[in-house]
């Protein structure tokens, strides 16, 4: 019982040469995909740089920080006895 060509796969082994693992546009949306990826990480760590960089300077005063700090004391304080 013969189906056709399915029987003769063995034979044309031979002439492969290489294969890809990804080719054609499947290797072009990869490639973007890539590039996307590597821009979206560096563009979220220059993000939280600025922002960081944003904090630091807003905080650079010893003074500033201890008030805060004091504030956000006075508010759990508060809500501590609001809740008894």
């Amino acid at each position: 019982m013969s189906i056709g060509p399915v029987n003769e796969w063995d034979n044309s082994l031979a002439d492969v040469t290489s294969v890809a693992p990804i080719a054609g546009a499947e290797a072009l949306w990869a490639g973007i995909i890539f590039v996307f990826g590597i821009w979206f990480v560096i563009a979220i760590y220059r993000i939280g740089a600025g922002q960081e960089a944003d904090v630091a300077q807003e905080f650079s005063d010893p003074d500033l920080l201890r008030r805060l700090l004091a504030y956000f004391e006075g508010q759990s304080e508060q809500e501590s006895n609001n809740d008894t």
